[in-house]
């Protein structure tokens, strides 16, 4: 009934964010909000934020004041600040995310105003300061440090295409926190899995709990501490296992993202060599816990990454050496030891409570499920089977 409520994209009204110039838009955003309040009026912080997509609103009023702020977060912090005002005694939260992550140039936001600046695009596998493709959100970092009173930082901290999937960024995380702390950030939201589980939940909750209480504790020694505590005489071979996964990343000097996945991961630290090699610890780390079922159960949990990864690699392949099918005398079939490694694979994930293998989707049961399928659908090895492809036009991806 009311598109001038909503953005203007393209010269057309749209709803997929709101018109933050609008009276009317502030008038329903306040009335909503005090509502809200009432129903709960101990709480401190609210969020008044932008959608998740980048079709902000690019009418004359809008636009004028992001073009003055150089950053659609001028119509953003205009707005929000309007909000504040009448909540003096709340903190009115707001995304600094995607498009409006950059800070405005003159606008300051309210003392009752929170930036919560969201990290997504950055690579994790150098820290923040030391990857030339990160220096534009070190500049946002350091620009909002010097208008806002009060920052959230909203990071990322596994792989979210691939929640059960091997992530080596333990090696960021303190020089990464260490840079928020000197620029004015006040706290940290450190998104992980939002089910049960992912890799190496337990160490990674403890790892960035005690950096976030002090970011210059010696990292190496709370690590040691926790794989001693956890995983008692398996801590050595479980420490060398993170360790030679997180140099063959820096090695390969191939970037890790948290939209990546274990293929992607095939040429830097997840190569078959490399999985073979991890694999043997493992063995080691398992064999040491033998006679202790508690301490071996969190081994093999530790390890259902790994074994992940090698089942997606081996989808990707799908036929050879590598793929679930292997030819033996003649005929394909599906690799022994894939097949052995499904059962006890979603079994662990099941016991251990995980309820999603993918950020949006995918149970465990799901995923044997799919797995089984295409076992059973065989390998047909068709006329194109391994014949080389000539693009038409030139691919440029």
């Amino acid at each position: 009934e009311h598109p001038e409520y909503y953005a203007m994209v393209h010269g057309k009204r749209i709803p997929t964010q709101l018109c933050l110039t609008s009276p009317d838009v502030l008038r329903i955003t306040i009335q909503n909000l005090r509502r809200k309040i009432a129903e709960n009026p101990t709480a401190t912080y609210w969020s008044v934020s932008q959608n998740d997509n980048r079709e902000y609103c690019t009418c004359d009023n809008c636009k004028a004041i992001d073009d003055r702020e150089g950053s659609p977060s001028g119509s953003i912090i205009h707005f929000v600040n309007q909000v504040a005002d009448q909540f003096p005694d709340k903190m009115i939260s707001t995304l600094a995310y995607e498009y409006g992550r950059r800070a405005p140039r003159t606008i300051k936001p309210r003392d009752n105003v929170n930036i919560m600046l969201c990290s997504i695009e950055i690579n994790r596998d150098k820290s923040i300061t030391s990857d030339p493709t990160s220096a534009d959100f070190a500049t946002d970092v350091r620009e909002w440090g010097k208008i806002a009173r009060d920052i959230i930082v909203w990071d990322y901290v596994i792989q979210f295409n691939h929640l059960v999937s091997p992530f080596p960024n333990f090696h960021v995380l303190q020089p990464n926190l260490q840079f928020f702390a000197q620029n004015g950030v006040s706290a940290m939201f450190e998104q992980g899995n939002r089910e049960v589980g992912g890799e190496f939940a337990e160490l990674r909750a403890y790892l960035i709990s005690k950096l976030l209480w002090n970011p210059y504790e010696n990292v190496d020694t709370l690590m040691n501490d926790f794989l001693r505590g956890f995983y008692g005489t398996a801590a050595q071979p479980i420490r060398r296992y993170i360790d030679e996964m997180t140099q063959a990343l820096l090695r390969s000097g191939k970037p890790l993202r948290i939209f990546g996945s274990p293929m992607d991961a095939e040429t830097s630290y997840l190569t078959p060599e490399l999985a073979a090699r991890y694999n043997q610890l493992f063995d080691e780390a398992e064999s040491r816990v033998k006679e202790d079922p508690i301490i071996l159960e969190r081994v093999r949990i530790a390890r259902l990454p790994l074994q992940y990864a090698m089942i997606e690699q081996a989808k990707k392949h799908f036929a050879g050496e590598q793929g679930v099918f292997r030819k033996e005398g003649g005929t394909w079939k599906v690799r022994t030891d894939l097949r052995a490694m499904i059962d006890p694979f979603t079994d662990l994930l099941i016991r251990q409570g995980v309820t999603q293998v993918k950020e949006w989707s995918t149970t465990p049961e799901e995923y044997r499920a799919a797995m089984y399928r295409l076992m059973s659908q065989g390998m047909n090895e068709h006329l194109a089977f391994r014949k080389p492809v000539t693009f038409i036009s030139p691919d440029t991806s």
